[in-house]
């Protein structure tokens, strides 16, 4: 579906079809699942506007000099293969 327009007519033609109870669980569940997906993006659109305000409070603490001297590498020695 491309557009908004194509969802009624193809509403009429799968209801002219006759449709089993089956296939016709199977299209309410789908358009179920699709309306939540765009429920949930438009709440996630307009929430992540008040969510940035609060991320720029956010400071991350930094590094000690210190803390990076402490770190080693990995003794090539343990290696049994060559890479």
């Amino acid at each position: 579906m491309e557009t908004i327009g194509e969802i009624i007519p193809f509403a009429k033609e799968i209801l002219n079809q006759k449709p089993s109870r089956g296939m016709l669980k199977i299209y309410m569940f789908g358009t179920t699942l699709a309306m939540l997906g765009l429920v949930g993006g438009l709440m996630e659109t307009v929430c992540q506007q008040f969510a940035e305000d609060d991320v720029a409070d956010v400071h991350t603490p930094l590094v000690d000099a210190t803390h990076l001297m402490v770190t080693r590498r990995r003794s090539s020695a343990n290696r049994l293969h060559a890479s």
